[in-house]
């Protein structure tokens, strides 16, 4: 019981010090959050933390809070998993000022190939779709625009610096 108790003291503490190197700056925190939520073990996080500190110090020459959003990006695009990745870059065909329908995005990445089939028997390909969708939610590379009143998410928006 102890050790997991240590465990959660270190893993607070690197947290803090990869916050900090966030400059104060939401959406890098926020983006920061995304990565370290699908991380579960401290390695993982020492992992990320190195991988800060080095994405960081390749931007260090640029205006101070603009390398600081820029790099925790970079490194959130480095952290998706691979499938995720063509996903993501199709994003940027949409302006961040518009919602996104999420059906019409789901359809759009199936129609492009975008998407791996499952394995048999393990829903559509549109079922896939939904669930990178899903995953770029949960880390924090889109964020929800319109719930409809089931509360499902009915559109999506870029960050304004994604």
């Amino acid at each position: 019981m102890w050790v997991g108790f240590r465990i959660n003291i270190a893993m607070e503490e690197l947290g803090r010090k990869m916050v900090g190197r966030c400059a104060g700056l939401p959406l890098a925190i926020i983006v920061l959050g995304g990565i370290l939520a699908t991380k579960h073990a401290l390695n993982q996080w020492d992992i990320v933390h190195e991988n800060i500190k080095l994405y960081l110090r390749r931007g260090k020459f640029r205006d101070q809070q603009q390398s600081g959003v820029s790099e925790v990006l970079a490194l959130s695009y480095h952290e998706l998993p691979y499938q995720l990745k063509p996903c993501f870059l199709h994003l940027s065909n949409f302006r961040e000022d518009i919602d996104i329908h999420t059906k019409k995005l789901v359809r759009i990445w199936v129609a492009e190939g975008l998407v791996s089939p499952m394995l048999e028997g393990e829903g559509t390909m549109e079922d896939v779709a939904e669930c990178y969708l899903g995953e770029l939610l949960d880390r924090c590379m889109v964020q929800v625009g319109l719930r409809g009143s089931t509360g499902s998410i009915q559109t999506v928006r870029l960050h304004g610096l994604m």
